[in-house]
């Protein structure tokens, strides 16, 4: 039997926040994590347990002190932040807890941002956002400036713009959050078929229902994992 391509693998991951004010604050202490390619993966945790910091070292958006950052067995140590840049938007997908949407830019452009920074063609963005849009049922609200929007509808350019690049990755803090049970079960239902169609999803969350139906839930507590 084949082998699954190990997507992530954390080694002894450490990360530490300082400044001139507080004593040091060590927010991921020595996290061993692997995450094949394909899973649907909740990290569950306290307000302060270290999810967000582990999601942003995932995501390339902040740096670990020690250890060890495998994916797709390509060293994330000690990169420059042009490289994390380019290879995150060529490889991974990131769905942020705010949305980190432009308010008064139409839904088309937001979601069209990451092939705008790669200098896709006009017919590929084209075709892509239309395709992701009406897979998200938002297909509608594209000429939309994004402040007129509903927060599940918000969620969903969000997703779509992750998505825009076809990432190996998806990563998502947060992203039922600020919505009510009805978006809720409709932004899972999207994060599942996503993830059935091979896409590797890690999402943050500190709803346990929303944890129930990812297919492996790990904790945090004060920076460390308790189970696996």
């Amino acid at each position: 039997m084949e082998e699954k391509l190990m997507q992530i693998e954390l080694k002894q991951i450490s990360k530490m926040y300082r400044d001139d004010f507080q004593e040091p604050y060590h927010a991921l202490k020595e996290i061993d994590l692997s995450v094949p390619a394909g899973e649907f993966l909740a990290i569950v945790g306290k307000s302060g347990s270290g999810k967000t910091t582990l999601l942003h070292i995932l995501g390339l958006v902040d740096t670990f002190d020690t250890g060890e950052y495998l994916f797709e067995n390509v060293s994330m140590k000690k990169k420059s932040k042009s490289f994390c840049a380019s290879y995150r938007n060529k490889k991974i997908g990131y769905i942020f807890q705010d949305f980190a949407l432009v308010p008064k830019m139409s839904v088309f452009d937001n979601i069209a941002i990451p092939m705008y920074i790669s200098n896709k063609s006009k017919t590929n963005i084209e075709r892509r956002v239309r395709e992701l849009s009406f897979d998200l049922n938002i297909i509608s609200l594209l000429k939309k400036p994004v402040y007129q929007l509903s927060g599940g509808e918000k969620q969903r350019v969000a997703i779509a713009r992750a998505l825009t690049m076809k990432p190996n990755l998806l990563l998502a803090d947060e992203p039922t959050g600020s919505l009510d049970r009805k978006n809720t079960e409709n932004i899972i239902d999207i994060l599942k078929k996503i993830n059935r169609e091979g896409t590797t999803v890690v999402l943050v969350t500190h709803d346990e229902d929303v944890a129930s139906r990812c297919e492996r839930i790990i904790r945090l507590e004060e920076g460390k994992i308790c189970n696996i």
